[in-house]
């Protein structure tokens, strides 16, 4: 295990659990936008984020930046992107949250077809103030999905918050990229009537996903708590073998 986290640059392990003062963003960013539409190379040329290689250990970087409205990667078809991965650092995430939950609203989704992608070092939740009672600010509201996303990724020292789910994904079963969910801060689940919440949540074809010393606090609207700490769905019903190979180890669940 030592080994482990020593690959994947964790937090110390037996210093302290994830938490706010040692995850999310950390320095102030430098640009702001609305949410962008990311599908080809052509797109993050033209909004300025073209720095990297775009392979695993040199990704195209997106680095300080504040997104004001839900951030898309690709729309279902395959483009130069495909394949390759983008790294956001020090970002702030707000979605486009609602009260009751809009059915589609994100922080960030990444279609099939998308580029891969890196969260490190960033917030991702609405821009509204936590409530004593769990979630976030009702006349704000909050966000379906935190992340989701249907091609590989990899989330490290992020604080995540105001969702009905944190962190979704359906992932081919046939992947052969992990996907890695580590050292994150998961609280203050948001949720409106009629609303499932699951801090994090793999649908169909959720395989090949290590889940490693993350602090997943199930407090959510309402002085209630989430249905799931993680919740991990066989669908459809009667199906058997559409995900396989999920690590879930050394996590906090409170």
């Amino acid at each position: 295990r030592r080994l482990q986290y020593a690959v994947h640059q964790p937090l110390s392990v037996g210093s302290s659990w994830p938490n706010a003062s040692n995850t999310g963003l950390r320095v102030s960013t430098t640009r702001s936008m609305a949410g962008p539409s990311l599908v080809t190379i052509a797109d993050l040329s033209s909004n300025g984020f073209i720095v990297g290689s775009g392979t695993r250990i040199d990704p195209y970087l997106i680095d300080r930046v504040l997104f004001t409205d839900e951030i898309v990667l690709g729309d279902g078809s395959v483009s130069d992107l495909t394949g390759k991965w983008i790294k956001f650092t020090n970002c702030r995430f707000y979605g486009n949250p609602g009260n009751p939950t809009p059915g589609t609203s994100r922080c960030l989704l990444a279609n099939p077809s998308a580029a891969n992608f890196i969260i490190e070092d960033s917030t991702i939740g609405p821009n509204a103030r936590l409530e004593p009672t769990g979630g976030t600010d009702p006349a704000i509201g909050g966000c379906d999905k935190g992340v989701m996303s249907y091609v590989p990724f990899e989330i490290r020292r992020c604080d995540i918050f105001g969702n009905n789910v944190q962190i979704g994904m359906e992932l081919d079963s046939d992947v052969t990229v992990y996907t890695i969910i580590q050292d994150n801060y998961c609280h203050d689940t948001w949720s409106s009537v009629g609303d499932h919440t699951d801090i994090i949540n793999g649908n169909f074809h959720a395989s090949r996903v290590k889940i490693l010393h993350n602090y997943l606090d199930g407090y959510r609207t309402g002085n209630s708590y989430v249905t799931n700490g993680i919740g991990w769905y066989d669908d459809p019903a009667g199906a058997t073998g559409v995900w396989q190979d999920l690590t879930i180890d050394y996590n906090y669940f409170d």
